[in-house]
């Protein structure tokens, strides 16, 4: 979506380590849900966000390194171009899932929500060595009082005692998509689509993404899509973090398969089968029947259409 030139592409506002210039307000924990008197001091800060007024002055105190100068003035003069061409701003955050209601109805946001196999989700965490701190839950009263208060006997337990990786990710897993669920339930206006299908029929799938959002999906877009997706694109993203990576998105979207052992995937399944039936069948679980598991999502990429997310009742249908 990012290689429209009517958006400009913002990263994570509430990630603990975002950029003070591009968002100047704290935010102390992953997954903050804003709520109450926060909301006056999250609101003015988001709304210079996607304004892109940039807070030079917060982004220049925060330095630590010359290397950090070059990036503040790389931000600052970003932030200038975007406004003067008067790009809308596209806000790529995971982390913002918690208050996502709120930026909607505050700045009346159009939101496309990705759902993701948690097999590949975990795997990705596993990949990253990324650690959850479910404190950062506890933390906050009124989050734990409403959204996850079916969840707070796991979430104290995860927070008192040590648990492997693979058992974190389940759970993370299975509070961020009943939260999707409960959102899909509440916000019919939102778009709700598979990670696995965008994968799998780029170039279609991601025709109905634009549609949503109002932007044009130029020929010079779709070959943006097509260069990033294509097969012969490495499988796997590398180490070096980049914020745009080329990879062969088919046979990426099950690389979960190879990386897991049987006792994970199984593990994944059957403590996450409370949430995941709504999204996925047991044939997503499984390689696809001709050998090759990348075939499964989308088929062949140049006959396939759209895949939308069929509703809850009937994905847990083929269940039985």
């Amino acid at each position: 979506m990012a290689a429209s030139p009517s958006v400009a592409y913002i990263s994570e506002p509430f990630n603990p380590a975002h950029s003070r210039g591009i968002f100047n307000a704290t935010t102390d924990r992953w997954f903050t849900c804003v709520s109450g008197a926060d909301r006056f001091r999250y609101e003015s800060a988001l709304r210079d966000t996607i304004a892109f007024h940039y807070a030079l002055k917060t982004g220049l105190g925060s330095l630590q390194s010359p290397r950090g100068l070059a990036r503040v003035l790389v931000e600052y003069s970003n932030c200038l171009l975007y406004g003067w061409q008067k790009r809308r701003a596209l806000l790529k955050d995971p982390i913002a899932l918690f208050s996502a209601e709120w930026i909607a109805s505050t700045f009346d946001a159009q939101v496309v929500v990705i759902v993701r196999h948690p097999a590949a989700f975990v795997n990705s965490l596993i990949k990253a060595q990324w650690r959850h701190p479910f404190s950062h839950f506890l933390d906050q009263a009124e989050l734990m009082a409403t959204r996850l208060a079916p969840f707070r006997d796991e979430i104290e337990r995860m927070a008192r005692e040590k648990h492997d990786i693979v058992d974190e990710g389940i759970l993370l897993w299975r509070i961020m998509h009943r939260l999707i669920l409960d959102y899909r339930k509440a916000n019919p206006g939102w778009l709700f689509v598979r990670h696995e299908d965008l994968s799998g029929n780029p170039i279609d799938a991601f025709d109905a993404v634009f549609n949503y959002l109002k932007i044009e999906y130029t020929p010079a877009v779709k070959k943006t899509v097509r260069l990033y997706t294509r097969s012969g694109n490495p499988i796997e993203r590398g180490e070096t973090g980049q914020a745009f990576a080329r990879l062969d998105s088919r046979r990426n979207v099950d690389r979960w398969m190879q990386r897991l052992s049987a006792e994970q995937i199984q593990r994944i399944r059957e403590r996450s089968a409370d949430v995941w039936p709504a999204f996925y069948s047991n044939d997503d679980w499984e390689p696809a029947v001709e050998g090759s598991p990348y075939t499964r999502w989308g088929g062949n990429r140049d006959q396939a259409g759209p895949l939308p997310m069929p509703p809850p009742g009937e994905r847990m249908k083929r269940q039985h």
